[in-house]
């Protein structure tokens, strides 16, 4: 049984290996060994193809069942039906569009921007320019500890 440390950690190298990146960058980023990374990897591996087994078998059984002219047919009908309810008519039009390979600007705000991969600075400072932070506490105590007696608070 994992401890709720070992589980996030666990859980979050699961994200990173199926965004793409590989075991010696998870491992740097999450601060765990590569190891670490391996051993998750492998004791997932069953599991992933299991999952992509599953998710072809239901590819396939929606092809025959629902075929693509159908699907075209029930979002047709579903846009259709604007009066009754608009925002399903909506989200069938956003899903169409999504099809067909329609960007809205929804879209264009959500979609990474080019040269954004990498960590921008938010400013640069000039060669030899030093940063200092003082942090100061006020010179008297403010006593902020609610009175028992609550007339004494009104006053």
């Amino acid at each position: 049984m994992l401890n709720p440390k070992q589980a996030a950690t666990k859980t979050k190298i699961i994200a990173l290996l199926g965004s793409g990146m590989n075991h010696t960058d998870i491992a740097k980023t999450l601060g765990c060994s590569t190891k670490t990374v391996q051993r998750v990897s492998t004791s997932i591996r069953p599991v992933l193809a299991e999952v992509k087994d599953l998710i072809s078998e239901y590819r396939r059984l929606l092809r025959e069942r629902l075929p693509i002219e159908e699907r075209v047919g029930l979002y047709e009908k579903i846009a259709r039906k604007v009066d009754r309810n608009p925002f399903a008519a909506m989200r069938a039009l956003e899903r169409v569009d999504d099809l067909d390979g329609i960007l809205t600007a929804k879209d264009e705000i959500k979609r990474p921007q080019e040269g954004s991969r990498e960590n921008q600075p938010m400013f640069t400072l000039p060669p030899g320019t030093s940063i200092q932070v003082n942090i100061t506490a006020p010179d008297q105590a403010i006593d902020v500890t609610p009175n028992k007696n609550p007339e004494e608070q009104l006053k």
